[in-house]
């Protein structure tokens, strides 16, 4: 699967309602990550299948800094990023 730089990941990134312990949650759709939505190397960096319907296929990530997050989640999946 492709992987997208690291702007347009940001720029189509949606923001979720926030979980349980309010928690800011982000939905990233699944062509900008280079794992499928529900794979266990994706859940184990972080990402969660998105289980709704609305947005189609993806991840819900929990992040403060979505930014920095998604450069480790990419990092953890082996995509090299320049520093």
């Amino acid at each position: 699967m492709p992987t997208s730089s690291i702007q347009q990941i940001l720029d189509d990134a949606i923001k979720l309602k926030r979980d349980a312990h309010g928690n800011p949650r982000y939905f990233i759709p699944a062509a900008h990550m280079p794992v499928g939505p529900g794979a266990q190397a994706a859940t184990d960096v972080g990402l969660f299948k998105y289980r709704g319907f609305n947005l189609g296929p993806g991840f819900v990530i929990q992040s403060y800094d979505l930014e920095r997050d998604i450069i480790s989640v990419l990092r953890a999946l082996g995509v090299k990023i320049p520093k």
